[in-house]
């Protein structure tokens, strides 16, 4: 038995994949040594190698591991799984002299893990799987799983070759040590695989008759995608004998159901049987929608008995479809024929569960949209499966369309809009046949009517999503429709404790949670136990843009947003009061609830000046800690400065004023930056507030000497320590002494700068700011660079980047990636640290960020331009544009691997 991949290199210790397996070996290597001897048979072997390795590299296989003539490879798909089967099967037929190859497929999930030597192991009951089937084959012979033929039927490419390809079905097999059957078919050439069905063995057993009869929809359209989910479903039917998949309307539940309960057909020898109940409205008729569907015929009186009767002995799969608004009835029916049968399963699909011992329940999730980096990613993205969706469904209305570099990131965010939800994106790329994806995209705030349907007939419930949202909606009580209308004032998703103040009008906690909990177990509502620590709560845009509509019908939306901004400028407040002492707890709350924030900013911006001055001035620090946000909070606190009257508040102000000055300072105009912060420090002398004057004055001493007026800047940082060291505060004059540090680099006062920079490196490690040590590590690297000893500068710069990426700050990321560039410029490698330089110089882009200092712009000068010099107009063309087109992640990468290579060769 195989095992694993020689394959190492950096990557997780173990994790869960699902790969297309592929065992192949030659068909009888005891014959071949007899007939060309050990010599002959080895090179044979050996060229089989050569061809297998070969055509694996052409697709997305790896070899796992070689046993003699035999093989085991993965791959990402199973239609390139396929495709280098038939390859392999007719490179063989072509070279005459090489012996027949028998191969086997199944696709499924497995783990991948780091063997004590390093190896990728790939393990897992799929493997064994697969390594039965390819026993079942003869000579030229190709066999496949279900799960194979379903996924790759649709995709193979066959252009290539000079034969039909074809996939004849051989039936149901009973495979050695496992307890299900498994469906065999074949892939291969017409007229040249024998096509021949697997003869019975010690290892298999072929099952007698027919898979079970069943009245299985038939979908006009493929089934695209949802291969783990179908794999995990099929796992958790073998181990419960109800299983309900919830989700909201359009999910797809009915279509998963569908295509489960045709994989699984083999498994029932008494039938499938499918029972749509959308249409049904009276409870009474349900278990009679059972026989009709079953073809079975009873007395008026004696359906349920009849149907009771008819199932106790047999085994069988019923797919009760679309429950949720007879729930009480089908549960009771759904309990009595589970009692009647031990061989009886029920597959449901509901937009909640039916709420009976035994259920298992399983949350339909929409489809998986591309992350930020495969956005623009044309293969990538083509992997995502709502793309796949829209993609294929969009060929039907224009039979040439495609994904290309132009489209990929509309066709992205239509799907991103549309929350991945399969009726959605069905009904958008149906709009393709009149409008352009740019169109459709720029429709979707009104997506009601642009996904009305398209049709002047009649439309089911199904068939537009204002529809099939409504159908949901409608199924709520009073207060559970109160509850989601209110909800939709949050944006980016709430807490318990923000729903009950913000849409509770007067509840407790617990009449909150009551309902929250009923709307998501009606798929209304999602949970997310990620990124924080206590769980938070969301909907899908669709399902907010549909409640919100009830809302301006039906509620109070200026009282709400009123109380949303209560809500979340209170939040901003305490965050604003801890920022010095808990910056790394509340940086990511904040980050968490932003879109809250931008939403409450908002609201203030058009109801009250004040509150939008307090607002704004108090998430100043956030927005310059999380540089990301850095231009929109700029434009925020600026806006709010404008818009103050006469009488505003005086903190308030002053607070704005740092705050934009900062920002603006960071971003390009560090003159004006000055200008706002003089004002600032203005405002707090008058307050005879020290802790926030010398917090003042420090923000003046950098925006000074952003400016180039390096000793005005010396004087502002000097004072704002002298103030921090008289109230005695460590935290405080460690960070006033960050400033005066930056300041002493930039006069070349370097043992000065140094000296001050390891003082706060040991109190930032004793007070565990990570922030303050990331800088001071900065500091320490620029004192080096400026000597020209660049090893030593390499190293710190790699280090303070660690720390900068765990603040995910970009701003600070990027500044020490050009430290890095610079350095490695000066070890003598002009083209990765030209690359390096210019990733950077991109990121600073995308910030809208502008860091003008004299000896940072001097450095540049002196360790960039002879990088250009050496590698020529050419040569720094490709560079340049290289590293532009790196990802600031890719770049840092690179640069810590430039450290520790120079720190190898130092050892």
């Amino acid at each position: 038995m195989f095992h694993h991949a020689a394959v190492t290199g950096p990557g997780p210790s173990q994790q869960s994949r699902i790969y297309a397996l592929v065992f192949s070996d030659l068909a009888d290597s005891t014959a071949l040594r007899s007939e060309k001897g050990d010599r002959g048979a080895a090179e044979l072997i050996s060229h089989h190698r050569e061809i297998v390795e070969s055509l694996a590299s052409q697709g997305t296989g790896r070899v796992v591991d070689w046993a003699g003539d035999g093989c085991f490879l993965v791959f990402e798909s199973s239609s390139n799984a396929v495709e280098f089967a038939l390859a392999l099967q007719h490179e063989h037929e072509r070279q005459e002299a090489l012996p027949r190859v028998r191969v086997g497929i199944h696709v499924g999930e497995v783990s991948d893990r780091r063997g004590p030597d390093g190896s990728l192991r790939v393990e897992g009951l799929a493997v064994d799987l697969a390594a039965r089937i390819a026993s079942l084959a003869m000579p030229r012979q190709t066999l496949l799983s279900a799960a194979v033929f379903d996924s790759a039927s649709r995709r193979v490419t066959t252009g290539e070759f000079d034969h039909a390809v074809t996939w004849p079905y051989h039936g149901a097999y009973a495979l050695k040590g496992f307890d299900l059957p498994m469906e065999i078919y074949e892939v291969g050439f017409d007229g040249v695989s024998p096509l021949t069905a697997p003869t019975s063995s010690e290892k298999a057993r072929a099952l007698a008759g027919e898979p079970g009869r069943d009245n299985l929809p038939r979908p006009r359209t493929s089934f695209v995608g949802r291969e783990r989910e179908l794999a995990n479903l099929e796992a958790q039917l073998a181990e419960t004998d109800l299983l309900t998949l919830t989700g909201i309307g359009g999910s797809g539940k009915t279509r998963m159901a569908i295509e489960l309960a045709r994989r699984v057909r083999p498994r029932f020898p008494d039938g499938v049987w499918f029972v749509d109940l959308s249409a049904l409205k009276d409870e009474s008729r349900i278990a009679s929608a059972v026989a009709v569907a079953m073809d079975l015929q009873f007395g008026a009186d004696g359906v349920l008995d009849g149907l009771l009767g008819h199932v106790a002995s047999r085994r069988l799969l019923v797919v009760l479809d679309n429950c949720e608004h007879l729930l009480s009835a089908c549960a009771a029916l759904a309990d009595a024929l589970l009692s009647a049968g031990s061989e009886v399963k029920l597959l449901v699909t509901s937009r909640e569960g039916l709420g009976i011992e035994g259920e298992r329940l399983v949350a339909v999730r929409s489809l998986a949209v591309p992350a930020d980096a495969e956005a623009s990613d044309v293969e990538k993205a083509a992997q995502c499966d709502a793309v796949q969706l829209f993609v294929e469904r969009g060929r039907f209305v224009v039979d040439d369309f495609a994904l290309t570099t132009d489209n990929v990131g509309t066709v992205v965010g239509i799907c991103r809009r549309l929350d991945g939800i399969p009726l959605a994106i069905e009904l958008a790329a149906a709009r393709l046949r009149i409008l352009s994806p740019e169109q459709i995209l720029a429709r979707l705030d009104d997506r009601f009517r642009l996904l009305g349907g398209g049709s002047d007939r009649a439309l089911t419930r199904h068939e537009t999503l204002r529809a099939t949202i409504a159908w949901s909606y409608n199924q709520l009580e009073s207060d559970e429709r109160a509850l989601l209308d209110a909800l939709t004032v949050f944006a980016g998703g709430w807490t318990l404790d923000a729903a009950t103040r913000v849409a509770g009008d007067g509840e407790d906690d617990f009449a909150i949670l009551e309902t929250l909990t009923r709307l998501v177990e009606r798929s209304l509502v999602v949970v997310d136990r990620t990124g924080s620590d206590e769980p938070r709560y969301d909907m899908l845009e669709t399902v907010r843009q549909y409640a919100a509509e009830q809302l301006l019908e039906h509620g109070d939306p200026i009282a709400l947003r009123e109380r949303h901004l209560e809500e979340f400028q209170r939040l901003a407040e305490r965050s604003y009061a801890e920022r010095l002492t808990h910056e790394e707890r509340w940086a990511p709350r904040l980050e968490i609830e932003h879109d809250n924030l931008r939403s409450a900013l908002a609201t203030a911006r058009d109801r009250s000046p004040e509150r939008y001055l307090e607002l704004s001035g108090a998430l100043g620090w956030f927005w310059i800690a999380h540089s990301t946000h850095i231009a929109e909070g700029r434009d925020h606190v600026l806006a709010a400065i404008d818009a103050a009257t006469e009488d505003a508040e005086h903190a308030a102000l002053a607070r704005a004023l740092w705050s934009a000055g900062t920002m603006q300072a960071w971003t390009g105009n560090a003159a004006g930056g000055a200008i706002l912060m003089e004002r600032a420090v203005a405002s707090w002398r008058d307050a005879f507030d020290p802790r926030e004057l010398a917090i003042a004055l420090e923000g003046l001493g950098m925006a000074l000497f952003l400016d180039g007026r390096d000793e005005e800047a010396r004087t502002a940082c000097e004072e704002a320590l002298s103030i921090q060291r008289d109230r005695g505060h460590p935290a405080s004059i460690m960070r006033a002494s960050v400033a005066l540090a930056q300041v002493l680099v930039g006069l070349h006062e370097l043992e000065a700068a140094e000296a001050l920079s390891n003082e706060i490196i040991d109190s930032a490690r004793k007070l565990g700011d990570r922030r303050c040590e990331h800088t001071a590590l900065h500091f320490l690297a620029d004192c080096p660079l400026i000597r020209g000893e660049c090893d030593e500068s390499l190293q710190l710069y790699s280090q303070s980047l660690a720390l900068a990426e765990d603040l995910e700050d970009r701003m600070r990321m990027g500044a020490e990636l050009q430290g890095l560039a610079m350095s490695v410029c000066g070890l003598g490698d002009p083209a990765t640290g030209l690359r390096l330089y210019e990733a950077a110089e991109a990121e600073f882009d995308r910030l809208d960020v502008d860091i003008q200092m004299n000896f940072w712009n001097a450095l540049r000068k002196r360790y960039r331009e002879p990088a250009l010099e050496a590698l020529g107009t050419e040569g720094a063309r490709r560079a340049i544009e290289d590293g532009r087109g790196l990802s600031l992640e890719e770049a840092c990468r690179i640069g810590h691997q430039m450290a520790e290579q120079i720190a190898a060769r130092s050892d």
